[in-house]
């Protein structure tokens, strides 16, 4: 409540609230003044997420380090404020002519388990076509998800696909990942931002949200 909006930039506010066990009606989130004057306001990018996506992902959104990110293949990674989906910063993937490389996110999976992945990537320039990502549960067998994905130069894509983990436990010495690379020899730097990785579908009742909006 009580927030203050200027005229000289964009600003991001968030909240997070918990729905009831049961939901009726139609839902929906709202912005609103409480005082008489009558303003003009813009509003850009609204989210609503659930809190638990984070919690599969730390760092999923790159605002302040690349923790938790690495290097796949020869390729090599960087923070960047220069591109952006959500927030401030994204991934600067920077590629070589070697086939599959990328970048990997450590996460951790329980067996017999079905998740959702999604995130937002775009490209600095050229075009490809052999985006693929998917997940090694052992910390090293890679099993794609999703294959010869098109990027551009244009704006952000929206990438997504669910996968489910076998009866095997990951093992404590190996770290399970999620990654993105290109199967191809091309050289394209990549832009990855907003990864986000929860359990099954997101439907239900009792959850957390986290709500993100710019205004100006």
């Amino acid at each position: 409540t009580a927030a203050s909006v200027s005229s000289s930039a964009f600003t991001t506010y968030s909240c997070v609230f918990t729905t009831p066990s049961e939901i009726s009606g139609t839902p929906y989130f709202y912005t609103k003044r409480t005082g008489t004057t009558n303003y003009t306001y813009y509003i850009d990018d609204l989210e609503v997420i659930r809190a638990s996506i984070r919690d599969l992902v730390a760092n999923g959104d790159v605002e302040s380090s690349t923790t938790n990110w690495a290097v796949k293949g020869s390729s090599t990674i960087a923070q960047t404020n220069g591109e952006s989906y959500l927030n401030d910063a994204s991934l600067k993937v920077t590629t070589t002519a070697v086939a599959n490389d990328g970048v990997k996110h450590n996460i951790t999976l329980a067996p017999s388990t079905t998740y959702t992945a999604q995130f937002y990537a775009k490209l600095e320039s050229g075009t490809l076509s052999t985006l693929d990502f998917g997940f090694a549960q052992d910390g090293s067998t890679e099993t794609d998800c999703s294959t010869g994905n098109s990027l551009a130069t244009s704006g952000w894509k929206f990438l997504t696909c669910s996968f489910t983990t076998d009866a095997s436990v990951p093992s404590t010495s190996s770290k399970a990942y999620f990654y993105i690379d290109k199967t191809d020899a091309s050289t394209p730097v990549i832009y990855i931002d907003a990864l986000r990785i929860d359990y099954g579908s997101n439907a239900g009742g009792n959850q957390d949200y986290k709500t993100q909006i710019n205004g100006v």
